[in-house]
């Protein structure tokens, strides 16, 4: 069973080259954080899903999209930036 360490914040280059600064769930026993939707829901922000893609908007823009792995999970298409 994994357990919720507490939040973090990671500075993500998204799709588009733009570089965000996200709030995450830390859960060490994973390599990757979590982000939650019903935070960026509550922040202004919409998803929707089709087939294995997920997208999220504010307004017009993508803010991020991702791809559904075999897990069920939404990978972010983006990289972690070190050292910010």
């Amino acid at each position: 069973m994994s357990c919720i360490k507490g939040n973090c914040t990671v500075h993500i280059q998204l799709h588009d080259g733009l570089v965000k600064k996200l709030y995450c769930w830390d859960i060490p026993e994973h390599r990757k954080n979590l982000i939650s939707l019903g935070t960026l829901a509550k922040n202004g922000m919409r998803y929707a899903g089709e087939g294995d893609c997920v997208r999220v908007t504010k307004g017009s823009l993508v803010i991020m999209k991702g791809n559904m792995n075999r897990g069920g999970i939404y990978i972010l298409e983006g990289n972690t930036v070190m050292g910010m």
